[in-house]
Formats: C-alpha cells, sequence, structure tokens
C-alpha cells in the first residue's frame, strides 16, 4: 500500500499529518529534538484494518488464529526514554477458533509498567458477554479479574473439542494472575 504524508522537517523537529498507509491506516504527530532526549506526541489511527494481515507486527505473541478487523487509535507522547501511551481499539467481526465477537480495548501503556489500567470487553454473538479489568506487565504476565456473564456453553465445547455438545448458559467472576 501506498504511504502518504506531508512532512516539516527543521533543524530541531519532524512533524507530519495527514499520514496514511493505503485505506486503513493514518497518523499526525512530531518528534523534537531540541533538548535530549528527543520528545514524542503521535497518534496512529486504524479503520477496519484486517487483524490478521497486520498482528504479527502489533500482536506477535498473541493467538495466531485470530481475526477481525481493527479500527481505534494509539496516542504515544513523551520522551523517547520514557515514552507513554494510550490507545481505544475496536475489534469487529471477530474470529478466534469457533467464537465469533465484537470486542473494545482500552488502557495507558509505558514501557515500565506495561499495559495499566487495561479494560476488554467482549459480546459474543452466540450468546455472552466477557469483561476483563486489570494490567499486562512487560514481560507478559496478566493480573486482573474476568467478568462472564450468559456465556454460550455450546461454542466452548465445539473448540475444545468434546465428544458430546455442552449446553446451557454459565456466568462467573475470576480473578486471574499469571503468564499470558
Amino acid at each position: 500500500d501506498p504511504l502518504e504524508a506531508a512532512v516539516r522537517w527543521g533543524s530541531r523537529q519532524l512533524s507530519w499529518s495527514g499520514a496514511r498507509w493505503g485505506q486503513h491506516w493514518s497518523s499526525q504527530g512530531t518528534l523534537d529534538w531540541s533538548a535530549a532526549p528527543a520528545v514524542w506526541s503521535a497518534r496512529v489511527k486504524a479503520d477496519r484494518a484486517e487483524l490478521e494481515a497486520w498482528q504479527p507486527l502489533l500482536w506477535p505473541a498473541g493467538p495466531p488464529d485470530l481475526r477481525g478487523m481493527l479500527s481505534g487509535s494509539l496516542d504515544l507522547t513523551g520522551p523517547s526514554d520514557n515514552l507513554q501511551g494510550g490507545f481505544a481499539l475496536r475489534l469487529d467481526d471477530g474470529r478466534w477458533k469457533s467464537f465469533q465477537f465484537a470486542a473494545d480495548a482500552k488502557g495507558r501503556w509505558d514501557r515500565a509498567s506495561g499495559i495499566k489500567p487495561l479494560t476488554v470487553s467482549a459480546h459474543l454473538k452466540s450468546g455472552g458477554d466477557i469483561q476483563f479489568s486489570g494490567s499486562v506487565t512487560p514481560d507478559h504476565f496478566a493480573q486482573g479479574t474476568v467478568k462472564v456473564a450468559a456465556f454460550n456453553l455450546l461454542p466452548l465445547g465445539e473448540s475444545l473439542g468434546f465428544p458430546k455438545p455442552l449446553g446451557g448458559v454459565a456466568g462467573a467472576t475470576l480473578t486471574l494472575s499469571g503468564p499470558l
């Protein structure tokens, strides 16, 4: 896909606006190196980008069979050695194993803490809602609470290959702490 942008280059600053990469990605921002370390202020937006194509770059450790259309924004600010970010993402037409869903994720990121806080909510087409509230450290350790409501058990049994189908709905509140 072509990359287009309006770029300004000065003796102490680089800025860009109207940046577009294909039909699904856009960006604007500045990099100011008038003092050390350089300071970033940038926004990257996705508009229905195909997750399967971008997942190896965006989330290399994620499940390889996760699919859907990604929209949302990532804001990066601060000095290069202490960069921080905030994001708000939406995954439409999501699919993982036999689950079809839509999901939203919001969080704050920095190199020292990882993603904290992190909230993820998903609605499954087969029935049910899942919410996670917690954090993920830079070394991929997750901690938080998962709430499941009106979860249809049939797709779970299918994805696990159970010989007899599961039936009914389930709800639970789980506390988790461990590596992803």
